[in-house]
């Protein structure tokens, strides 16, 4: 298993189940962006998680945690949003977003401009979810 599988499923968080890869193909055309292999990896084996107060978005659900739908949103509603970023949190402060790219960088959208926070999906997780 993957450093990412076995940081999830150590930690005991509530998932929705694995996903395919035609909706994760499909969720990349619907948004127009491609997404890293990390987050192919937790989305197929996990959908989208909650841990304690914090949900990451992703994909099995036609809930707030949807990534598509949630980004989508962001996209439609939030003035200067970029487009090359998928929502991975929505922190439901003040549009505080966490945002993820294709080559795995996390984001935090703030007052209109990004800001790298982290390195990878798995670092955030580990860092700020599984703390």
């Amino acid at each position: 298993m993957s450093k990412l599988i076995d940081l999830i499923i150590n930690n005991n968080c509530e998932c929705i189940g694995k996903v395919g890869l035609d909706d994760i193909n499909k969720a990349e055309q619907e948004l127009n962006i491609k997404f890293s292999d990390e987050l192919i990896e937790y989305i197929s084996n996990f959908g989208a998680i909650s841990y304690s107060s914090r949900e990451i978005n992703g994909l099995g659900t036609n809930s707030y945690l949807n990534i598509v739908k949630s980004t989508t949103n962001a996209r439609n509603n939030i003035l200067n949003f970029p487009y090359e970023f998928a929502v991975l949190e929505d922190t439901g402060i003040q549009n505080i977003k966490i945002l993820i790219d294709e080559f795995n960088k996390i984001y935090e959208w703030k007052d209109n401009s990004c800001k790298k926070i982290y390195e990878s999906l798995y670092d955030f997780l580990y860092d700020e979810i599984f703390v």
